[in-house]
């Protein structure tokens, strides 16, 4: 565990060490931000609550109100500057030493929004790989049920690769659309089923979901 001075203590309770071995970024991402909310630094690493601007003299105030005006700005920034301290020191805690590289580049310098933000990067990104090779494998590897509605069958395909579209990593529509002919059973008369939705298409058109649904 390594600590970063930024003259701010934090108390730590049941946060998980955030390790790539562990694979916990679930984990730790939910118990890091639920602590973040108790000490009010939740919003500061979102990115919901910036700094407070800095007071710009008004000329319709005296020189007397302009100056309070500012020293209630400046402390607004100084509390802000405290809850993005505590909100880094306690995200820095609570990884492990490989991480400390994702801030190094350019430096992140004590910023809790940007140190957030690169592990939110670094594990929204891969998620999103993984979850859209497991979403694929099971698209690929699904089998129709006999007995089972086609139209419920379309609509599962359907739902899935708009799973993947989320994720920028869908399957075209003719490739959809043979995933669901492969998917049906292996039998002659399924074969024949096949085999008249194909000749059904016209001469050099692609194969479409809507076909098949068809």
């Amino acid at each position: 565990m390594t600590t970063l001075d930024t003259g701010v203590t934090v108390t730590m309770s049941k946060i998980p060490l955030l390790t790539e071995e562990a694979g916990n970024w679930i984990t730790w991402k939910t118990c890091i931000e639920a602590k973040l909310a108790s000490i009010d630094a939740k919003n500061i690493i979102l990115r919901k609550e910036p700094c407070p601007p800095s007071h710009n003299s008004n000329p319709d105030l005296t020189p007397a109100e302009n100056q309070a005006a500012a020293a209630l700005v400046l402390d607004k920034q100084s509390d802000w500057d405290k809850h993005d301290a505590k909100a880094f020191n306690l995200i820095v805690e609570n990884i492990d030493d490989s991480h400390l590289s994702l801030f190094e580049d350019p430096p992140v310098n004590s910023s809790s929004q940007i140190a957030y933000g690169r592990l939110l990067t670094k594990y929204t990104d891969t998620l999103s790989g993984v979850n859209a090779f497991y979403t694929k494998m099971e698209l690929v590897e699904h089998q129709y049920t006999e007995g089972d509605s086609i139209t419920e069958l379309v609509a599962f395909f359907r739902t899935k690769n708009a799973r993947l579209a989320g994720m920028n990593k869908d399957f075209d529509g003719e490739t959809l659309a043979f995933l669901i002919l492969r998917s049906l059973p292996k039998t002659q008369e399924w074969k024949n089923v096949i085999s008249n939705i194909i000749q059904s298409q016209s001469s050099g058109s692609s194969l479409m979901v809507s076909i098949v649904e068809a």
